[in-house]
């Protein structure tokens, strides 16, 4: 019984360290980017705002993103955000 424990923790502890979530606090996109699978292959966390500006787009392409809670996405005049199966 011990044994199996010891592994189920050694597998957990290995899963989060592999673990690549990227975390911003505040994220302004000024040109035009793209966020997918390549580029974060664990998710997005924003945990205060998600900025895009004017002239800005920024496309989300099967990722999950996750916001911290009261964060918030700001899309400025002439900004675009386009997502798709997110």
């Amino acid at each position: 019984m011990k044994k199996a424990l010891l592994i189920i923790i050694a597998i957990l502890i290995s899963a989060s360290i592999s673990a690549q979530l990227v975390i911003y606090q505040t994220y302004t996109v000024t040109g035009y980017e793209t966020w997918d699978l390549s580029s974060y292959p664990d998710g997005v966390l924003i945990q205060d705002q998600l900025i895009i500006d004017n002239g800005g787009l920024l496309t989300i392409n099967d990722i999950e993103i996750n916001f911290a809670f009261q964060a918030n996405v700001l899309v400025k005049i002439g900004g675009k955000l386009v997502a798709y199966n997110t």
